[in-house]
């Protein structure tokens, strides 16, 4: 059996998502202490340190539980030992609003998604991009100008075909949307020039134009349902057959998927079962009633790390952080004195200790600390009597600090923000803690109707696509979530997407977490290492089966750091 770790979750001790494809909002799972799992993770930290030798990102050796681990890329089964056929049920915890790709889209509608929506680029497994749908895309000198070439013969599952006006006509009316469309901002038209080919004219240059289609700005869906939110009909390797709100979904394999001539997709059949706890997925798991499930707990991961009867899949390319979003536009969270006390006042090395069996590392920006973008900032940690001395200040000025602080009604999650609040009120703060469905979380940002709300994203394999998050262009388009004007930040960012040059464009992420540590715009609690993992029986693999059609070897992960649903298949002579 073959399970798939990533470098960074198990050097940093593993470092655990909501939207972090395109937007998000969210909950962490966790799970209590104990010295065995403590010990556990000790042991297998040692393990792949000791292996880990290889320094290109998703691709490690690191033996770390169970028989032939790998990092990232394709899972290597002789061929005859892959049973064609058949079906699984994946787990999944939160379900979708619907499938409008112009429209912001909930983790649960992404994972609902991506068995259907294929995108123009995807991501490779040393982080860069790689041409999909594309056959290749082209800049001119100064990056204000990328010519898209599309492959031939790929056809939508209604029979439509994906030509230079179908993709035309997905990148249009994108850019157009009022919601999302501040992604493209960039984008001056698009040109279609042949049958094949699409030019794409920018306002200023962007060299990382091509990393922005990895995921929703990139998906192609059949222009006659452009827009629609109950079905949608892509290219991909499976057909939505039924969506069942509050359930999940049903899909079938698509006959004339462009990639069947390399057996893809080799089960018949897929199902997508909601089931919102992650204890209850377990047990599911257990008690073969699913197959596969994402978001496993800490705790989880660790026994099954050890367990040869379960995969374990996740990309090397990090985790997805999670924060504590505040809302910028209204006192109290608007001084950044405020939203520095909240941060010194939280223990969080005890907090990753009790809530996360040790398994995670503290943040302080959008990268991790393995990230080649990472740069150490003086940023707030935990300083009990300096949280109590700002909030002392705050208040002989404007008298209490009272603030709503809302939260995913997950117990995990009501777990860590219970934890928070009990520091916060030792502090000095005022806390009111209201409860909603995760569902719900991101409608209730992009209205700004709350003053400090959990939360989960970044994580992603070039800095630039978190660009529409923090310029404070984005907040007219709903995609600045906190409300944030910097414009030295907005300057960097510029900076950073105008070349393909490494040396400018880390400088111009350094300054950017500079930043970020002074004004605390977002506040950064861990580098979660759970929320896009998968588990799975060990009679199935593929989760991680990310070749691309030249080839090169993916990251495991579409759509962001989504696991796909194309390349499981079952192994004859598993156990499990």
């Amino acid at each position: 059996m073959t399970s798939t770790k990533p470098r960074h979750w198990l050097i940093g001790l593993l470092a655990l998502a909501m939207l972090a494809a395109a937007c998000g909002g969210g909950d962490s799972e966790s799970s209590g202490r104990d010295d065995t799992s403590v010990g556990a993770a000790e042991d297998l930290l040692e393990k792949a340190q000791a292996a880990n030798d290889d320094e290109e990102i998703g691709t490690n050796t690191a033996d770390a539980g169970g028989e032939g681990d790998q990092v990232g890329g394709i899972t290597d089964v002789d061929e005859e030992r892959i049973v064609e056929g058949g079906g699984i049920t994946y787990g999944i915890d939160s379900e979708g609003t619907g499938f409008n790709t112009l429209d912001t889209i909930v983790p649960g509608s992404i994972r609902q998604m991506v068995p259907v929506v294929e995108s123009l680029t995807q991501i490779l497994a040393n982080g860069e991009w790689a041409p999909l749908l594309a056959k290749d895309l082209v800049p001119n000198e100064d990056f204000t100008v990328w010519t898209i070439h599309l492959r031939e013969g790929i056809v939508f599952h209604d029979g439509a075909v994906l030509d230079a006006n179908a993709a035309k006509a997905n990148l249009m009316a994108f850019k157009l949307s009022p919601n999302v469309g501040f992604v493209m901002s960039f984008v001056r038209e698009y040109v279609v020039v042949d049958d094949l080919t699409v030019e794409v004219h920018m306002h200023k240059p962007w060299a990382t134009f091509p990393h922005s289609l990895t995921a929703q700005a990139g998906w192609m869906v059949s222009p006659l349902t452009l827009g629609q939110n109950d079905h949608v009909v892509g290219t991909g390797a499976f057909e939505l057959v039924e969506w069942r709100p509050g359930d999940g979904s049903s899909y079938v394999k698509f006959e004339d998927y462009w990639r069947a001539d390399e057996g893809i997709p080799t089960l018949d059949w897929l199902e997508i079962k909601v089931i919102p706890e992650s204890a209850a997925r377990r047990a599911a798991l257990e008690a073969g009633d699913i197959q596969a499930y994402a978001g496993p707990a800490d705790s989880d991961l660790v026994d099954f790390l050890a367990d040869d009867n379960v995969n374990v899949y996740q990309s090397g390319l990090g985790g997805n952080e999670f924060i504590l979003m505040p809302n910028l536009s209204a006192a109290p969270l608007d001084d950044v004195r405020i939203r520095r006390a909240l941060m010194h006042a939280i223990d969080r090395d005890l907090m990753i200790d009790t809530f996360r069996s040790g398994l995670t590392e503290k943040a302080s920006s959008l990268f991790e600390s393995t990230s080649r973008w990472y740069v150490e900032t003086d940023y707030p940690d935990f300083d009990m009597a300096e949280a109590q001395r700002l909030v002392a200040e705050y208040e002989a000025e404007n008298g209490p600090v009272s603030f709503t602080m809302t939260s995913s009604n997950r117990s995990a999650t009501v777990e860590d923000v219970e934890f928070m609040i009990s520091f916060w009120e030792e502090a000095g703060f005022e806390v009111e803690l209201e409860l909603i469905d995760p569902g719900s979380i991101v409608s209730r940002v992009i209205t700004d109707n709350f003053q400090l709300m959990t939360w989960a994203q970044f994580g992603d394999a070039d800095p630039d696509s978190a660009y529409v998050f923090f310029h404070s262009q984005g907040g007219a388009n709903f995609l600045n979530w906190s409300n944030h004007s910097i414009p030295e930040l907005d300057a960097a960012w510029d900076a950073g997407r105008a070349t393909d040059d490494f040396d400018t464009r880390a400088a111009a992420y350094a300054e950017i977490q500079q930043i970020l540590a002074e004004e605390v715009p977002l506040l950064w609690i861990d580098h979660l290492s759970g929320a896009e993992a998968v588990v799975s029986s060990s009679k199935i693999e593929g989760l991680n089966a990310a070749r691309f059609p030249e080839g090169q070897e993916g990251a495991g992960v579409v759509n962001g750091s989504f696991h796909s649903y194309a390349g499981i298949f079952y192994v004859a002579d598993s156990d499990g």
